[in-house]
């Protein structure tokens, strides 16, 4: 891949989602809503400037990952609150350098399995 993706990745483990620039700054404009978001397609405008189609909500009305079919959508399946210890991908991240015994993975995840 992309070394830059790569490089992207990292920096979202280490400063969080927050520091993160977005597709602004990924690939080009390729990456970027679709394909209508550019400023070289017809009257450049992007989905902004489209109304229709849900109207105008705005981004206020927009609940984001939260109010999306329940907690599956957000990252992944390990994120929510309910799972033990409530760990993230942040905590999931600190066991990087741990002891790192192929077993304790094989039961780290199949302690995430859904059944």
């Amino acid at each position: 891949m992309d070394p830059r993706f790569w490089l992207d990745h990292h920096r979202i483990f280490v400063a969080g989602w927050r520091g993160h620039r977005g597709w602004r700054g990924h690939r080009g404009w390729r990456g970027h809503r679709g394909w209508r978001g550019h400023r070289g397609w017809p009257g450049h405008r992007g989905w902004r400037g489209h109304r229709g189609w849900r109207g105008h909500r705005g981004w206020r009305g927009h609940r984001g990952w939260r109010g999306h079919r329940g907690w599956r959508g957000h990252r992944g399946w390990r994120g929510h609150r309910g799972w033990p210890g409530h760990r993230g991908w942040r905590e999931l991240w600190r066991f990087r350098c741990t002891s790192f015994a192929p077993t304790q993975m094989v039961c780290l995840w199949a302690s995430y399995r859904e059944d």
